[in-house]
């Protein structure tokens, strides 16, 4: 999960460089050439993800035939069990399409993706309208934030899984984040305060974002997996659609975008409410040793 803000964090300054440095070459933009450029190591991946990425544990090189004879029984045990209906959870797609804790997930994580994709969005924005100018400047300060995102989600996830605790771990975060967002919109006349607000909130919704992918994987099971995390996915991801969408509309009504902020706050505060009363009375079984282990 680290590789969203390292994205982010790489891709800020190498866009900006790429933006005023080929501005006019070739006859294009430089937002055309940041397109072109930016799209190319997608393509490269489509080669590796056809050479390398395996469909089964019996194709996999680098497992020993013993690691691949255990994962194999535990895929076979897995569908015999779910054959059975002897595994708790939600199994069929159909019961996913009818579990309301999933439709509760899915609005989370949208929540969740709204307040991420405002501010990858609107960053830049933000920056020129707290007084930042110059596009190389804006770039380099763009990767502050995910800096700090990617040390957050590591801390965030090992404290979870050390504590065995989800619900505070996702609750805490998105509220701090929406605290911080409010505070950058409301300080902009005072660059320090507004960007330490933007990167506290930065920080905390990757977080959340990290712990919240422990939750469908524990509460879909079977052959539902799949499908229900798509669900939640589709869903979630629409909130980077709509979010900056919605921000766009407010900023053309209002000539700024602090009130744009204040709807992703709300957003996000609703999420997190919708997250924590979901697993509200939940606890995650203790850490046993299973047969994965020797792995």
């Amino acid at each position: 999960m680290l590789a969203g803000p390292i994205g982010s964090m790489i891709g800020g300054p190498m866009s900006a460089f790429i933006l005023t440095s080929t501005n006019g070459f070739g006859g294009l933009a430089g937002w055309q050439w940041v397109f072109l450029i930016e799209g190319l190591p997608s393509l490269v991946l489509v080669y590796f993800v056809w050479k390398f990425l395996d469909d089964s544990p019996h194709q996999a090189k680098w497992l020993t035939p013993a690691e691949k004879g255990i994962l194999e029984q535990d895929i076979a045990a897995s569908h015999a069990e779910d054959t059975s209906g002897g595994r708790r959870g939600t199994h069929s797609f159909r019961s996913v399409c009818r579990d309301p804790q999933v439709y509760s997930l899915a609005f989370g994580y949208f929540a969740l993706i709204s307040g991420i994709y405002a501010i990858s969005f609107w960053l830049p924005t933000i920056l020129k309208d707290n007084g930042i100018k110059s596009i190389q400047q804006v770039g380099w300060l763009t990767a502050v934030p995910y800096a700090l995102a990617i040390i957050a989600m590591v801390m965030l996830g090992r404290s979870s899984d050390r504590t065995r605790e989800r619900k505070w771990h996702l609750a805490v975060p998105a509220a701090l984040a929406a605290f911080a967002l409010l505070t950058a919109a409301f300080t902009s006349s005072n660059f320090m305060v507004s960007f330490v607000g933007i990167i506290i909130a930065t920080a905390c919704l990757w977080g959340a974002y990290t712990v919240f992918w422990s939750l469908p994987a524990a509460h879909l099971k079977g052959s539902a997996t799949a499908g229900g995390i798509a669900l939640i996915n589709s869903i979630g991801l629409l909130g980077g659609f709509i979010s900056p969408f919605i921000i766009g509309i407010i900023k053309d009504a209002t000539g700024s975008t602090q009130y744009g902020l204040v709807f992703i706050v709300i957003l996000v505060l609703a999420g997190a409410l919708v997250l924590f009363r979901t697993q509200s009375g939940k606890k995650l079984p203790a850490l046993t040793s299973t047969r994965n282990d020797t792995l």
